[in-house]
């Protein structure tokens, strides 16, 4: 199931319930987000980076590629915070930091919440 099916799915239960009862101020603010975000086209990626298994990227293609585990979909408009940037110690670890990557929603460097050693 599709993040847009799970939230068309959601969002018929929540208008459902809706209708049987007078659902909270919270309840109604839900649906309004969820018909929101369904009425936006799906986006599609706009290139590939492919991750070893260090989580470092390899490569990134544009257009059609073979998906595995070790490829990653990049769209448009994903934008770095302007207040974060690579640190430039020079023993600072650079690559995808996979985990914080997904746990954030954006592209997180190694480098990011290194500090170096005293």
């Amino acid at each position: 199931m599709t993040d847009r099916e799970l939230m068309q799915q959601a969002l018929e239960k929540l208008e459902f319930f809706g209708h049987m009862k007078s659902v909270s101020k919270d309840t109604q603010e839900l649906i309004t987000t969820l018909l929101g975000r369904l009425a936006q086209p799906e986006q599609e990626p706009v290139a590939w980076m492919y991750v070893n298994e260090d989580g470092e990227c390899e490569q990134i293609e544009y257009g059609n590629v073979w998906l595995h585990p070790g490829v990653i979909p990049l769209y448009a408009g994903t934008k770095i915070p302007e207040d974060i940037s690579c640190k430039t110690h020079p023993d600072a670890p650079h690559g995808f930091d996979r985990h914080m990557s997904h746990t954030l929603d954006r592209y997180v460097c190694e480098c990011e919440y290194w500090e170096p050693s005293k």
